[in-house]
């Protein structure tokens, strides 16, 4: 299976709080964090600066049945 990520730039839309999402900056590459408020999180808790893009988490391999 072949999923693409869709990269949203944040001057256009925010994800849910406290969604875990891929998050983009030219400073970072990409990261897992969340929108918290009026600023951005990884996912073990340090603020992020400078987030430019978001994507949603890709669901990965799904078992066979």
């Amino acid at each position: 299976m072949n999923e693409t990520i869709q990269w949203i730039d944040v001057n256009k839309q925010m994800p849910d709080d406290e969604t875990t999402v891929l998050v983009y900056g030219p400073m970072l590459e990409v990261w897992l964090g969340h929108h918290e408020y009026d600023y951005w999180l990884s996912i073990d808790g340090v603020k992020m600066n400078q987030i430019t893009h978001w994507a949603h988490v890709p669901q990965g391999p799904q078992a066979k049945e």
